[in-house]
């Protein structure tokens, strides 16, 4: 079976938002997931549409998981 780079990425973001309870920025997770910043960015808005992970707006913001990891 073959993975898409999409969803192997997906899976990325995913994996480092459940490492930690706190919101995680774009590039934190592109840094840590070693994914380009415009890559993650298009991923976490379909994640976020999908309804996986949430989004926050503001100078704090960021993004963290909506759903419980047990449960993906």
């Amino acid at each position: 079976m073959l993975f898409t780079r999409e969803y192997d990425y997906s899976l990325r973001i995913l994996r480092a938002l459940s490492s930690t309870d706190d919101k995680m920025t774009v590039q934190e997770i592109s840094k840590r997931e070693n994914i380009t910043v415009k890559i993650a960015y298009k991923l976490a808005g379909k994640l976020e549409s999908s309804g996986l992970i949430r989004s926050y707006r503001g100078a704090k913001g960021g993004y963290a998981l909506n759903v419980d990891v047990n449960k993906i």
